[in-house]
């Protein structure tokens, strides 16, 4: 069997502004960071995670050109995997109409958090939708690995699912450009689903509210030490894919023991994960610490009470009191990703903004605003679709998506004055706070102070770590500050600069020669940004599988 899995071909449209809808930061992310914004590139990790755990040959496509995926199709593949996202269903539809017209004996396979979207789509999407639905074979809706195996009959069903050869992302300053591409966190598949069932939860409403474990501790942790050992680093960061990795306290401890366990990963390793305040309120700060957490996505949604009796159903918020939450886990030297949404039921004009009050007040490291958006399968689409709410002229293939048209009608306000709202607490995040490459290295150096003379030696190991983070990031705090903002975020950077000569003493020449640097090139990118482009085209890369035999990997630029 020949399989060749294919994302999305390009180019991809961007918005008006240049956002790029598959990069977060552009996209969704503390998007209003001014000359401080941040560029990501990640992979399309399900493929290669198949490709790796079929017996089969077996290539990764990713970012073709149509031209590019049609070459690839001539070679005689028998089953074409295709993974649909909500901002690419056209491309997707014409993959498939082209697949059928020049392949049609190869089984074409859909999967992805877009099928229930392809399964009942909004007014605009019906035709696309159609044209998916009619050209495919089989639609996943279940975990792909052994979905596949069954598919291509590659028992037994239920062996390991290893995950060894997984690339990394990569981020980076828009103003410096992509000099550390490839040097993220490695991805690491934990489990797929959330028990937690809020109703607006497009992946818990996928998997039924069931939690799909994939790697059990152990086995998460070889893949962390393999990737640690083959890189050669004295440190790394992972990213650690579960809806809420916390659910099971058990888990995450069974895994901070491994981790401790081994002398290879003991104090070496730093993820990143999703959790929830219910469930990090269950452990002691440290402890979460001492397993492994550097970073960690908490979805608050709402500061307000008013969230706990709403229809959302977000017990995930009941727990610690968030800003504590918050601030014991940013002293520890954990960076943080919050989420806020706007435009529940309950949100007035008189009490949106205590809201986003307290949100700004929480400074996570990372932010992100959005209104609230049904996604098809969740119970608020279902709730929105039964109370007349959704907008007939949104759809998900309509040009400029939500921010021409929004998705459901908000109670106590229109939509412009919604966008508006959403904006300004944005612009508020950045103004306020300042960009996120302020906070990383702040957490880091209030983690450093606090636990490089702790005790444990697991938390003594983390706080050298996050001193030799810190350390090598003085002229980002020259930077903020000869280009902050406001007078609040300067002041911000230089208290973060007395805090770094507290724990490393004055920087050397080479230090502020590149901070230096390093602020004349944001100054000069805020005073002369680039022109929003329309399109963008990230690298092509063919890798190709073979069983018992390293990946080959060829990649190509485009021109």
């Amino acid at each position: 069997m020949r399989v060749l899995f294919a994302s999305p071909v390009t180019p991809f449209t961007l918005s008006e502004d240049g956002r790029d809808p598959l990069d977060p930061f552009t996209g969704q992310l503390s998007p209003t960071q001014g000359p401080f914004a941040m560029t990501m590139h990640s992979h399309y990790w399900a493929f290669y995670m198949l490709a790796e755990n079929l017996n089969a040959e077996s290539c990764v496509l990713e970012h073709p050109s149509m031209a590019q995926f049609e070459d690839e199709l001539r070679k005689g593949y028998d089953v074409l995997g295709l993974q649909v996202n909500w901002n690419t269903l056209p491309q997707t539809a014409e993959m498939v109409q082209r697949a059928r017209r020049l392949a049609p004996e190869m089984r074409i396979v859909i999967g992805g958090y877009a099928i229930p979207q392809i399964l009942d789509p909004l007014p605009p999407d019906r035709d696309t939708a159609a044209a998916i639905r009619e050209g495919v074979h089989e639609m996943c809706h279940e975990e792909g690995v052994r979905f596949m195996r069954r598919l291509i009959g590659d028992g037994p069903l239920d062996r390991p699912i290893t995950q060894f050869t997984l690339p990394r992302s990569g981020s980076y300053l828009s103003a410096v450009g992509p000099v550390a591409r490839g040097i993220g966190g490695r991805p690491v598949l934990v489990s797929l689903g959330c028990p937690a069932g809020c109703d607006f939860c497009n992946t818990s409403a996928f998997f039924h509210r069931k939690k799909i474990r994939v790697a059990e501790p152990d086995e998460a942790k070889s893949f962390m030490r393999h990737h640690l050992l083959r890189d050669g680093n004295e440190r790394a960061s992972f990213e650690l894919f579960d809806e809420d990795l916390f659910w099971d306290p058990s888990y995450s401890r069974r895994l901070g023991a491994a981790l401790r366990d081994d002398p290879v990963t003991m104090g070496k390793v730093g993820y990143f994960t999703f959790g929830s305040v219910r469930t990090l309120s269950k452990f002691d700060p440290e402890e979460l610490v001492a397993n492994g957490l550097a970073a960690v996505w908490i979805g608050v949604e709402s500061t307000l009470d008013d969230v706990l009796r709403s229809k959302a159903h977000l017990g995930k918020r009941k727990g610690k009191d968030v800003a504590a939450l918050f601030g014991s886990l940013q002293d520890l030297g954990v960076s943080t990703i919050g989420s806020l949404i706007l435009g529940f039921d309950f949100h007035t004009p008189e009490n949106v903004q205590r809201d986003i009050d307290a949100f700004v007040a929480l400074s996570p490291t990372i932010s992100q605003v959005t209104p609230l958006i049904p996604c098809a399968g969740t119970a608020l689409y279902e709730r929105m679709k039964s109370e007349g709410r959704l907008d007939p002229r949104f759809g998900w293939t309509v040009p400029g998506g939500f921010g021409t048209n929004p998705p459901v009608a908000p109670l106590h306000f229109d939509w412009p004055e919604l966008s508006k709202i959403i904006d300004d607490a944005n612009q508020r995040l950045y103004h306020e706070n300042g960009p996120s490459a302020l906070g990383h290295v702040d957490s880091a150096l209030r983690g450093h102070l606090r636990l490089r003379t702790h005790a444990d030696p697991v938390l003594r190991a983390r706080g050298k770590l996050l001193g030799e983070v810190a350390q090598a990031q003085y002229p980002m705090l020259e930077a903020v500050a000869d280009n902050a903002p406001s007078e609040r975020v300067r002041e911000r950077a230089r208290i973060a600069a007395e805090r770094w000569r507290e724990a490393f003493g004055e920087p050397d020449q080479l230090q502020r020669t590149l901070g230096r640097a390093l602020s004349e090139r944001i100054r000069a990118f805020a005073e002369a940004p680039p022109a929003p482009e329309a399109t963008h085209t990230p690298p092509t890369r063919w890798t190709y599988y073979r069983p018992g035999v390293a990946p080959e990997v060829v990649k190509q630029t485009a021109t």
